[in-house]
């Protein structure tokens, strides 16, 4: 008996495939294994098929860090004086934005990096500025609270307060003390 062992796995693997094929579903929510990254998007294994996650299709989900119950970036953007409202209703809306279609078009006048050490990164409208990380979880977790900026130039001593708001933040997670605070639609 000649066995081709090239054969068999091709076998193994049309057989994974058409099973993979049969429950899929379109908007199904599936873990991958990213095997490689392009500048649109990320080749995804499913266990049998290669899929393409396109760029516009990544979303985050975004936090804040706080040690509080409430979220002092939201609630600053929510108090803003009568002279910032309408960059605090752009920042919100630059949040929504993000949440639904990730950042991959969100221009450089919007969004960059701050701090290429520690990929801290500040959003952008009008005068006032979020800084914020990006985790492998796809969440932007927005690292100050909202300031308004009154130069070009990126106040060190903010960049140190966002980097050290990140570090506690991934110690928590790494100590499983992370504290969720959700809020729905309604704000509940």
């Amino acid at each position: 008996i000649v066995v081709s062992r090239r054969r068999l796995i091709e076998v193994q693997r049309e057989q994974m495939k058409k099973a993979l094929l049969s429950e899929l579903v379109e908007g199904q929510i599936r873990k991958g294994v990213v095997k490689n990254i392009a500048d649109f998007g990320a080749f995804v294994d499913l266990g049998g098929i290669d899929g393409l996650l396109h760029i516009t299709d990544m979303s985050y989900k975004v936090g804040a860090v706080g040690n509080s119950t409430s979220c002092e970036s939201m609630d600053f953007l929510m108090d803003s004086e009568t002279t910032y409202q309408a960059s605090a209703d752009g920042l919100f809306d630059l949040l929504e934005r993000i949440s639904h279609e990730g950042l991959a078009n969100i221009s450089t006048k919007l969004s960059h990096r701050v701090d290429e050490n520690e990929n801290i990164y500040e959003l952008i409208k009008g005068k006032l500025r979020l800084f914020y990380f990006k985790t492998e979880e796809d969440f932007l977790i927005i690292c100050t609270t909202a300031l308004i900026k009154k130069s070009q130039a990126v106040d060190p001593k903010h960049v140190k307060k966002a980097i050290r708001l990140k570090h506690e933040y991934l110690e928590a997670v790494k100590q499983n003390t992370l504290t969720v605070i959700e809020e729905n639609e309604n704000g509940d």
